[in-house]
């Protein structure tokens, strides 16, 4: 009995042996074939990767350059509008320079003519004194100004008064600290000019009145209206063209000249100083 249970026991582990080697055969081979499986398909996915890869490069080359023109191309026209607007601007802005430099020339051309009609006198060819007008007398006959310049700024008499317009009058008296004026349309009043048209010598006087008459002709000559008159130099004490006023108009027996000054409203003067 306990001989036909071993052997009985015997087969049973034997069998299970072989079973339990199966078994183990069973799950390396699925093991194996697990790890093939994956690596084939890594293999294909690779593959299809890389054909993918291969055809869709082309079009993404293609899809890029197309971008990266138009965006070029939108930055190039960008850029030329923005220049096309500076270059407007600048445009602009040359006109105005050369609209400016033309203005300058004429207007530096008149005053250049406007000088040689005037027979201008530049800065440092007249040495001259600045003083201001402090009183005045102005009635019917005398027409007198006092200024606050005398002896101590060696103010000499006779000497030329004068402003930016042109003359005003001649100094009569000095003190130690100002001088009186004798204003051109004094009645008194004598001062030689030139015209500036045909430099005809004359002698301007005043007539107690806003204007002055030409009392003395040096030559049998027509005095047209509108002449311009200058200081004519007499001795040392007058500069020579300096503007006094215009003809305008004859009463009959004098020509009348408006000076270019309004002798009732003066300020500042300019005293004619002759060179030592």
């Amino acid at each position: 009995m306990l001989k036909h249970i071993f052997l009985h026991f015997k087969k049973f582990v034997k069998r299970r042996k072989i079973q339990l080697f199966l078994l183990a055969l069973l799950i390396v081979l699925i093991m194996l074939f697990t790890i093939t499986l994956h690596n084939q398909k890594s293999t294909i996915y690779s593959k299809t990767e890389n054909i993918a890869v291969i055809i869709t490069s082309p079009f993404e080359a293609a899809i890029k350059y197309c971008a990266d023109f138009i965006k070029g191309s939108f930055d190039a026209i960008s850029s030329l509008m923005h220049a096309r607007d500076e270059n407007i601007e600048l445009k602009h802005a040359i006109l105005k320079l050369r609209d400016s430099y033309i203005t300058s020339k004429i207007l530096k051309q008149e005053n250049e003519d406007l000088k040689k009609k005037l027979h201008y006198i530049e800065d440092g060819q007249v040495h001259y004194k600045t003083a201001r007008l402090v009183a005045g007398i102005y009635n019917n006959s005398l027409k007198e100004a006092f200024i606050n310049a005398g002896k101590r700024d060696s103010i000499a008499e006779n000497s030329l008064v004068f402003n930016e317009n042109g003359a005003l009058g001649r100094i009569i008296s000095v003190e130690n600290n100002s001088s009186k004026v004798m204003l051109l349309n004094d009645l008194r009043s004598y001062i030689p000019v030139k015209s500036i048209t045909t430099g005809n010598r004359m002698l301007l006087g005043g007539n107690g009145d806003n204007q002055l008459i030409i009392k003395f002709i040096s030559e049998n000559r027509e005095i047209e209206i509108g002449e311009i008159l200058l200081t004519s130099s007499e001795a040392h004490l007058i500069p020579d063209n300096i503007p006094v006023g215009k003809v305008v108009g004859f009463d009959g027996e004098h020509y009348l000249v408006k000076p270019f000054n309004d002798l009732s409203n003066i300020d500042t003067v300019f005293i004619y100083s002759a060179k030592q």
